[in-house]
């Protein structure tokens, strides 16, 4: 799986986290969009090369680094447990 789509489904877990009616469902999205954080921080294309069903550049990488989605996710956690 490359950058693209890790960072892709790390946004779309942490949108469903906010968008959660009920906390388990909350921490279930929040859990998996961070460990679509930590693949992102730890990327290394030749142990994601596995996850991909097609051999994709590195060079589609997205604008966004993995520690601001982090300090997003974190954010938004913080807002939802209040």
């Amino acid at each position: 799986m490359d950058l693209k789509e890790l960072y892709l489904r790390q946004r779309v877990a942490a949108a469903s986290a906010a968008a959660a009616t009920s906390p388990r469902a909350k921490l279930s999205h929040r859990e998996l969009a961070a460990s679509y954080a930590d693949r992102i921080e730890n990327y290394d294309a030749r142990d994601e090369e596995r996850y991909s069903s097609a051999n994709s550049s590195t060079s589609a990488i997205a604008d966004d680094d993995a520690s601001s989605l982090r300090v997003l996710l974190e954010t938004q956690a913080k807002k939802a447990s209040e």
